[in-house]
């Protein structure tokens, strides 16, 4: 047999082991989120949600054979962790990108190691404009920002005839989260609404007889606020304890657990979602989400920040379909970048080159005197 056959021969057998598809292996996913602390109780019905869609996706085949594995580390809701946490992630445990970040002041805190390392950050669950204050190549969206909470609410407020020209506004924020206050004074500026006064206050916290004290001051007659649900439930109480008679509203921060946490206080307590109504069955996206949840071994009720978790994982996975054969985190940037408005049933999401902001979905709840959140 002459070199030139032999040669001839190997590059038709080259051919065939080419042909062949890869091994499939874990895409490893990353998570830092507040297991315990003010947030706990979202922070776990979020991680709920999206265990459940990857849990469905696996027994199903994965991506092309690849089994997602999410690895979640708890950080209390302390940034310090956070940043430890996230370079365990990234330098330990290799991840090909990080998911469902659960409050905003500690994934701001990580967006160096980002750069850094090109690992994308996927679906952080807060609206703060700390982190949505500009374009940034490895953070992808999955809800819309405070910013478009806030103006929403003032908005519905006037519309509703809960608030006029004249209505005096109060704003609690975190204290570790002061660009969320920036909004609030670009947003009542914008929407010449009165500031009465406003309150930096530690989410972990719930000894609230300072800050409200403060907020008192100013006569407000509409607290709005942006905190955990256990120091938003705090601030309902010792404003009611302090003869405070006007309206509250809740960013979606707070979530479904704000219910039980402000108690009897919390009647008539707006709520802002970024999600449709998880309750209910009208829309096929918390439809799916029911029906993974009845699925998940030990699942709860559904819930709004349940229902966002299943929403991020569902956009992610989306991005790995679209990466192709050999996934990378580059490749994941691109294929999440191709989703240009995908229909989710009934939500849209809607990613770019030049625009991460992939949902700006809003809608507005209050709690009625059966304890649940209604329309």
């Amino acid at each position: 047999m002459t070199r030139a056959l032999k040669n001839a021969l190997a590059s038709l057998a080259c051919i065939g082991c080419l042909a062949q598809p890869a091994a499939a292996k874990d895409l490893v996913l990353g998570q830092s989120l507040g297991l315990t602390g003010g947030s706990a109780e979202v922070s776990k019905q979020y991680l709920q949600g999206a265990q459940c869609y990857f849990t469905a996706l696996n027994n199903e085949g994965g991506i092309r054979g690849n089994k997602i594995r999410l690895v979640s580390l708890d950080d209390g809701g302390q940034v310090p962790k956070t940043v430890e946490n996230t370079k365990k992630l990234i330098e330990s445990e290799k991840v090909l990108a990080l998911f469902g970040y659960t409050a905003a002041a500690g994934a701001q805190a990580v967006f160096p190691l980002l750069e850094q390392s090109g690992v994308p950050l996927v679906g952080i669950a807060s609206g703060g404009l700390g982190v949505h204050d500009k374009f940034r190549k490895t953070v992808f969206h999955v809800r819309a920002s405070y910013y478009h909470e806030l103006e929403g609410a003032i908005d519905i407020l006037r519309d509703s005839g809960l608030a006029n020209p004249n209505t005096r506004f109060g704003f609690v924020y975190n204290q570790d989260a002061k660009a969320n206050l920036g909004a609030f004074e670009d947003v009542a500026a914008r929407k010449s609404a009165k500031i009465a006064a406003s309150v930096g206050i530690d989410r972990n916290s719930t000894d609230m007889k300072v800050p409200v004290e403060t907020l008192m001051k100013g006569n407000p007659n509409v607290i709005i606020a942006i905190t955990t649900a256990k120091a938003m439930g705090a601030v309902i109480k010792e404003a009611r304890k302090q003869k405070y008679t006007g309206s509250f509203v809740s960013s979606s921060f707070a979530g479904d657990p704000l219910i039980a946490e402000a108690g009897k206080d919390g009647v008539g307590t707006i709520v802002i979602h970024v999600v449709p109504d998880p309750q209910v069955r009208s829309t096929p996206i918390a439809s799916a989400y029911q029906t993974a949840l009845a699925k998940c071994p030990g699942s709860e009720k559904p819930s709004a920040s349940g229902l966002e978790g299943y929403i991020s994982a569902r956009v992610l996975a989306e991005g790995f379909r679209r990466a192709g054969n050999n996934i990378t985190k580059e490749t994941l940037i691109t294929g999440m970048e191709s989703i240009r408005k995908w229909d989710l049933g009934g939500l849209t999401i809607d990613f770019s080159p030049t625009d991460h902001e992939g949902m700006r979905f809003i809608e507005f709840l209050i709690i009625s005197k059966d304890g649940r959140l209604k329309k």
